[in-house]
């Protein structure tokens, strides 16, 4: 049964954003806390996230599924750590999709603390609803100088040097 967490981020005492957490497959008890602490670091650093109150949701799914949207939607055919979808449509950002077992699998892979890698690709996929991409040189350079400054933020050393 798929369990769900809401978080809400306050502005001047009012609620700036909310973010849907909803995990289809079992993850650990603390992924709930480590979303949240990563949503919170990442959202005042991204312009898009600052200019007006937000929603988004994040699901966090097994390999079958994410390689079944990466498919659907990208027509890619292997299962990602992560997918945005973008919308930003009266207030609603997207939609961020953790394939969970790919995660935990490229984090052992990597040498990468678990909850260093998962924070790093909420705030990677955050930046993608934002607008941000990774497609030519210049986008990743600029893309990965905004994680790396989250990251530490967040008290984790540049992710691209890790492992």
């Amino acid at each position: 049964m798929p369990t769900h967490h809401t978080f809400r981020l306050l502005h001047r005492r009012r609620v700036h954003g909310q973010a849907q957490l909803t995990c289809a497959v079992k993850v650990p008890t603390q992924l709930p806390a480590w979303v949240r602490q990563a949503v919170a670091a990442a959202w005042p650093a991204i312009p898009a996230f600052t200019a007006t109150s937000w929603q988004l949701s994040i699901k966090v799914s097994g390999a079958a599924a994410a390689a079944a949207a990466n498919q659907q939607f990208r027509g890619k055919d292997y299962t990602p750590d992560v997918l945005s979808f973008p919308l930003w449509d009266d207030g609603y950002a997207g939609d961020i999709l953790l394939c969970w077992p790919k995660l935990q699998a490229d984090a052992a892979a990597q040498g990468k603390p678990l909850p260093a890698h998962v924070q790093h690709l909420v705030v990677h996929a955050l930046l993608h609803l934002a607008g941000e991409d990774h497609l030519t040189p210049a986008q990743a350079r600029r893309m990965e100088a905004q994680e790396i400054a989250i990251l530490h933020r967040l008290g984790w050393p540049n992710p691209y040097l890790i492992g």
